[in-house]
C-alpha cells in the first residue's frame, strides 16, 4: 500500500476509533454500512481491520470481487461458504466498486434484494457484523432495495478525507440527466428552479458539466435549495431527496470551478440533511452534518467567535446530535448537546439575553434533558428541564402571550 497523506492518516484513524468502539459494543448479528467517499482508505482500514480481529483471535470472511458481472450471486456464494467453513464473529463485505457504472449498479441492486430476503439466514449464520461497503450515494440505493436490514443498522460511517477524491455519487452518473418536466404536483419555487435549469443545460444533466462549465456562473442555487424546502414542506420527499442531492453535486462543481460563493456549501449540506433525516437514513445525515461541523468550526476559528459564527456551530451540533440520538448513540448525543449549550450560555451573555438567545439557550436544554431522560439520570433531566422552563416564562413574560412563547412553555 501507498503511503497514506497526512489527511488522510487522520481520517482513517478517526474511521477506525468509530468502528473499533462499535464492534466491541456489539453483540450478535449486526449490520455496519461503509460509505466510501476516498476509495484509498479502503484497504489501509481492513488491514487495522485483520490485526485487530487477529488479536482478538476471531475469524473473519472477507468478500471483494473486482468484477461486476453475476457480482451479486457470486458474492453471497463467496460469504456464505465461508460461513459455512468456520463460525465468522465478522463479514467484510466490498461492494463499492464502480459507482455509477450501469453493469455495478445493476448489480448492487440485485445484491439488496437478495441480502435483504436473506436477513433471517445472516443473523443465523453470522454470529458478528456484516460490514457492507458502498460507494458514496449507495446507501439511498440500499434503503430502497434492502428495507429490512437497513431499518436494522447498527453504524453510520463514512470513509472521507480532507485531502481525498470522492467518488462520483451514484444518483448523479446513474440518472444521466434532470428531467424536464415538471410534476404536476411542483410548486413555483420548484417551477421556478427547473425552468431555470432547462433553460441553462437543456436535457443534460449534472453528469455532463465540467467545472468550468461557462453556464455555472448564471445557475442559481439558492433557488433550489427553495425548490427543495418546498418539496420537503409538502411531503414529497423523494422529490426532496432528488433536488437535495443535485444541489450539493452543483455546489461542489462550481467551487472547484472558482465559480462559488463561501456561503452556498452550508445550506446545501443543511438541505440534504433534513431531506436525509426526514426518510430515515440516518447514515447520509450524519454524513453531511459531519461536514457542516468541520465547516462550523472553520468558521469559528477563522472569524474569531463573532455571534453569527458561533450560532451557526451551535446549530450544527445539534443537528449532529439529533441524527446520534436517533441512532440510540446516548454518549455521542450528550456530547454533542453539551459543547452546543456551553455555546448557548456564552451568546447569551454577551448578547445580554436577547429573546433570541434566551430561547436558543431553552431549546439546547431540553436536547440535553431529552438525553438524561433517555440514559435514565432524572436529577441530570429534572436539573436542566427546570432551568428551561425558567426561561420560558421569562420570554412569555417579555414578549407577551405570543404563540410561540405560549408553545415553548
Amino acid at each position: 500500500m501507498q503511503p497514506l497523506s497526512a489527511a488522510r492518516e487522520v481520517a482513517l484513524a478517526e474511521a477506525w476509533r468509530v468502528l473499533e468502539r462499535r464492534l466491541r459494543l456489539s453483540q450478535g448479528f449486526a449490520f455496519f454500512p461503509i460509505i466510501v467517499s476516498d476509495a484509498a482508505l479502503v484497504q489501509p482500514l481492513k488491514a487495522r481491520l485483520e490485526g485487530w480481529m487477529r488479536s482478538q483471535n476471531w475469524a473473519w470472511a472477507d468478500v471483494a470481487l473486482a468484477e461486476p458481472d453475476g457480482f451479486a450471486e457470486r458474492a453471497l456464494r463467496s460469504l456464505f461458504a465461508q460461513l459455512r467453513a468456520k463460525p465468522a464473529r465478522l463479514a467484510w463485505f466490498e461492494a463499492q466498486r464502480g459507482a455509477g457504472e450501469a453493469g455495478w449498479v445493476d448489480q448492487r441492486r440485485e445484491l439488496f434484494s437478495r441480502l435483504n430476503e436473506r436477513r433471517g439466514r445472516l443473523e443465523g449464520e453470522l454470529k458478528g457484523a456484516l460490514l457492507l461497503l458502498l460507494p458514496e450515494g449507495g446507501e439511498r440505493e440500499a434503503a430502497r432495495f434492502a428495507p429490512d436490514l437497513w431499518h436494522v443498522r447498527g453504524l453510520s460511517l463514512t470513509l472521507r478525507s480532507e485531502g481525498g477524491t470522492a467518488s462520483t455519487p451514484e444518483f448523479v452518473a446513474a440518472a444521466g440527466k434532470v428531467s424536464t418536466q415538471v410534476a404536476a404536483e411542483a410548486g413555483p419555487a420548484e417551477t421556478r428552479w427547473r425552468e431555470q435549469w432547462q433553460r441553462l443545460f437543456g436535457d443534460g444533466g449534472i453528469a455532463t458539466l465540467s467545472e468550468k462549465d461557462p453556464r455555472l456562473q448564471s445557475l442559481s442555487p439558492w433557488d433550489g435549495f427553495a425548490a427543495a424546502d418546498e418539496a420537503l414542506s409538502t411531503g414529497r420527499l423523494d422529490m426532496a431527496r432528488e433536488l437535495a442531492d443535485l444541489l450539493l453535486a452543483v455546489v461542489r462543481l462550481r467551487q472547484r470551478g472558482g465559480e462559488g460563493q463561501a456561503g452556498e456549501l452550508p445550506p446545501a449540506l443543511d438541505t440534504l440533511g433534513r431531506v436525509a433525516r426526514a426518510q430515515g437514513d440516518w447514515a447520509q445525515a450524519e454524513s453531511v452534518y459531519r461536514e457542516s461541523l468541520t465547516l462550523s468550526r472553520q468558521l469559528v476559528e477563522r472569524l474569531g467567535g463573532t455571534p453569527e459564527a458561533l450560532r451557526d456551530l451551535s446549530i450544527s451540533l445539534d443537528n449532529l446530535g439529533r441524527v446520534a440520538q436517533a441512532q440510540g448513540d446516548w454518549t455521542q448525543a450528550a456530547e454533542l448537546y453539551r459543547e452546543s449549550l456551553t455555546l448557548s450560555r456564552q451568546l447569551a451573555e454577551r448578547l445580554g439575553g436577547t429573546p433570541e438567545a434566551l430561547r436558543d439557550l431553552s431549546i439546547s436544554l431540553d436536547n440535553l434533558g431529552r438525553v438524561a431522560q433517555a440514559q435514565g439520570d432524572w436529577a441530570q433531566a429534572e436539573s436542566v428541564y427546570r432551568e428551561s422552563l425558567t426561561l420560558s416564562r421569562q420570554l412569555v413574560d417579555r414578549l407577551g402571550d405570543t404563540s410561540e412563547a405560549l408553545r415553548d412553555l
